[in-house]
């Protein structure tokens, strides 16, 4: 899917949001296997709806105040140690392009 279906559809959202309403949603985490194994990671339906980012531990925050709307997208800090075992995760720049 491609960016714009992800904003649109937030914009559906907002549109229906009422003042002083907040959204938060997290994309949730690979359930344990074992000590040192995780099973596939597969995001919140809802948080990758309105969002489109397949991660884990990554929390979206949109918050409607004056017929206006803030978004926040929080990202883990990258890992240069863990990223040479599990790959590199998406950056904070990347994580919520609105264009």
């Amino acid at each position: 899917m491609n960016n714009k279906f992800h904003i649109e559809i937030r914009l559906n959202v907002y549109e229906k949001l009422k003042d002083h309403s907040l959204i938060i949603l997290f994309a949730g985490k690979a359930p344990q296997k074992s000590a040192d194994e995780t099973y596939n990671f597969v995001p919140n339906r809802n948080f990758y709806y309105l969002i489109g980012i397949d991660e884990p531990n990554i929390i979206f925050r949109a918050y409607k105040k004056n017929h206006k709307v803030e978004e926040y997208v929080f990202v883990e800090k990258s890992d240069p140690f863990m990223e040479k075992w599990i790959g590199k995760s998406i950056s904070p720049e990347k994580a919520f392009m609105n264009e």
